[in-house]
């Protein structure tokens, strides 16, 4: 068995760095985001999306192996207790994340549990930089071969003392109970596609767990480190079943009390395994409304907030010039998902209608004053693997009239009717889907908006009982988290069906880029699988915006990330 160092990203990735960095004017629809959910998990600062360094292949390549401390050296002179306030659009919908595609879910438990990789959060790390460290793992290494991978366990890991743990020893065990949970192949575990390529996962002995692969999987060391993965204790599934109601992990903070609607509270864990955490206390205040977390920030109440409102940001700014601002590219993209199994969006004529309808552009210069990027497939942060921007630009060109020969030619003349779906947890949607809904009136196409409540959208959409919604772009450090999860029929949470004969080249495309070990072949395969699903107009991209997290100069040692569940906590404090 060898031992290979990880390489990881140094750096963040953006289309153009002229986009990211050049002044614009300020955002004028401040009504947009009313409630800063434009995914429909109530996504409040848990923006994830695919990590990256310029160039293609870092988030895969090789097997790799290395070792890791994962804890940052503190800042000189940090400050022991003290409450973080942080905004949360919405309650977390549920505490388990193996059956919640929620960011809300993931940002409130993240704290609580660890797993066995993480991505490094801390003052120089850039957001986004996918720089893989040993969360509950010590070391790890793959076969030569690729097919078996062996995690070593940190000494000294205990689990929080409350119940049903009650502070005893981490084991191996755990960890492979946790994981093999995870995967359970259930469409309720909507978690279970990213272990999809492991065969067995088993506990060698104490200190040591084995992963066994049906074949050679790209990103698994990602996977392993993924929002998803991680490590609950066997006795929450004893004692309640499942983790909707019971968090108790081994992580920084532990679940102290939950009031719905108004805030969720988290105490600092005294045994934390990875150094001194420093907060008492966070506290998620539950804000729907833009406006009241702006004036909550303003007045202190809240030390961490979120926003893709330049204008916000920058009279945030200009009064108070002290104020720490972070930066994350292209962290809350958003795509429109059409049900192609239903009729009469089985015909890829009517699909290309309704993109061909919608201008994209008018709707960034509308809503963000021009503050956000066209999309393709994948998210601005899986820029390595993606087809390059001047691409996507040329493919979305806005044209009625061709939109109307394409829907005459599929025998809808007269258009028709359909009613789309949007879950109560993101109303910041509504306003861009009543600007398609207003794009496609001309094509006599009459769209009904129905809200629905969180738990039914999640399950209409991991059983494809839905016709057409908005959502975020799916949390993935890897491209394969959109390809496989979003489009591969095998996925028990897929948003289109590609079973048809016609689709078989996407779905090999698919496998194929799973596993390609080679960088440069792996972007030639992911680039023609992006092709392919836009020409095919399947679950299609609108746009990314830019997201800006905002810190109270209070805060010290806090480090907006994206990719980390909110670990940097555990090093955040507040000044004396």
């Amino acid at each position: 068995m060898s031992s290979i160092e990880s390489e990881r990203g140094s750096g963040v990735t953006a289309h153009d760095t002229n986009y990211w960095t050049s002044p614009r004017n300020m955002v004028r629809r401040r009504t947009f985001l009313q409630g800063s959910a434009i995914a429909a998990g109530g996504l409040s600062l848990a923006l994830i999306g695919c990590g990256s360094k310029e160039g293609a292949g870092t988030t895969s390549g090789a097997p790799a192996a290395s070792s890791a401390s994962g804890t940052a050296a503190a800042p000189a002179a940090q400050k022991v207790g003290g409450e973080l306030a942080v905004v949360a659009t919405s309650d977390p919908p549920s505490l388990d994340p193996y059956l919640q595609s929620a960011g809300s879910t993931y940002t409130f438990v993240g704290p609580i549990y660890s797993k066995l990789l993480d991505f490094a959060a801390t003052e120089n790390i850039k957001p986004f930089e996918n720089k893989m460290v040993g969360d509950l793992a010590a070391s790890w290494e793959a076969t030569p071969d690729g097919l078996t991978y062996v995690f070593k366990l940190r000494d000294g890991v205990k689990w929080q003392n409350v119940d049903p743990v009650n502070g005893r020893a981490l084991v191996a065990e755990d960890v492979a109970f946790a994981l093999n949970k995870m995967r359970t192949p259930d469409p309720l575990y909507t978690s279970a596609y990213v272990l999809d390529p492991v065969s067995n996962i088993e506990a060698v002995d104490a200190k040591t767990v084995k992963f066994t692969l049906k074949k050679v999987f790209a990103p698994f060391l990602d996977s392993i480190g993924h929002q998803n993965s991680f490590i609950l204790p066997k006795e929450i599934f004893d004692k309640y079943k499942d983790g909707r109601t019971k968090a108790a992990g081994t992580g920084p903070f532990i679940l102290d009390s939950q009031r719905a609607g108004s805030a969720h509270i988290l105490r600092r864990n005294p045994d934390y395994f990875g150094g001194q955490v420093y907060l008492d206390k966070v506290k998620y205040t539950v804000l729907p409304d833009s406006a009241s977390q702006v004036a909550a920030f303003r007045a202190n109440q809240l030390d961490i907030i979120s926003s893709n409102q330049k204008n916000q940001v920058a009279d945030i700014l200009k009064s108070n010039p002290k104020t720490q601002q972070f930066f994350l590219p292209g962290a809350s993209g958003v795509r429109l998902v059409i049900n192609n199994a239903r009729k009469p969006f089985d015909d890829v004529r009517v699909r290309a209608a309704i993109d061909k309808a919608i201008d994209r552009r008018a709707m960034i210069q509308t809503i963000f004053d021009g503050e956000a990027r066209l999309m393709g497939i994948l998210g601005a942060n899986c820029t390595p693997w993606d087809i390059p921007q001047a691409e996507i630009e040329a493919f979305w060109k806005t044209d009625p009239a061709e939109a109307k020969k394409l829907l005459d030619a599929a025998g809808f003349q007269n258009g028709f009717a359909t009613e789309w779906e949007n879950s109560n947890a993101a109303p910041g949607n509504i306003p861009v889907l009543e600007l398609i809904q207003a794009a496609l009136k001309p094509l006599k196409v009459d769209v009904k908006i129905k809200s629905v409540e969180y738990a039914d959208w999640q399950k209409h959409a991991n059983t494809q009982d839905f016709i057409a919604f908005m959502t975020g772009v799916r949390a993935a450090t890897d491209p394969d988290g959109i390809f496989f999860r979003n489009y591969h029929p095998r996925s028990a949470q897929r948003w289109v069906e590609l079973k048809n004969d016609e689709y078989k080249p996407l779905v090999d495309l698919v496998d194929n880029q799973r596993t390609e070990l080679d960088p440069k072949k792996r972007l030639e395969i992911s680039q023609n699988l992006t092709r392919g699903l836009l020409n095919s107009h399947l679950a299609p991209g609108l746009y990314d915006p830019k997201s800006y997290v905002l810190a109270n100069p209070r805060v010290q040692g806090y480090a907006a990330h994206g990719l980390s569940n909110h670990q940097e906590f555990k090093h955040t404090s507040i000044r004396a």
